[in-house]
């Protein structure tokens, strides 16, 4: 046994398992972070726009014709108390006469 010398480092297998030990454990290491990364940070939503656009269109067409409703409703409500004042001032006349006249008793 002394005619072998002695080993000066490690063999050439085992420095390629330990370069390779040490690249996995890396690539581990940023995958590690990548996946928490991932995790903490909030997805963006995803939003179609030409959708909201489309529904944003359709909303205002339906408050132009509400606010065309109300605005008619209330032009006919105005109407109608009109027409109730003018009929309760004409039942008051009726009923002064009627009594003038002497055909309307209390």
């Amino acid at each position: 046994m002394d005619d072998e010398e002695p080993s000066s480092g490690m063999g050439t297998l085992a420095a390629y398992a330990l370069g390779r030990m040490s690249m996995q454990r890396e690539q581990s290491l940023r995958n590690l972070a990548r996946t928490f990364g991932q995790r903490f940070q909030p997805q963006a939503p995803t939003v179609d726009v030409n959708a909201l656009i489309a529904d944003n269109q359709d909303l205002l067409a339906e408050n132009q014709e509400l606010r065309r409703q109300l605005k008619a409703a209330r032009s006919a409500l105005t109407e109608y108390e009109f027409n109730y004042a003018e009929l309760k001032k004409w039942a008051r006349e009726a009923e002064a006469k009627l009594r003038e006249a002497g055909l309307l008793l209390d």
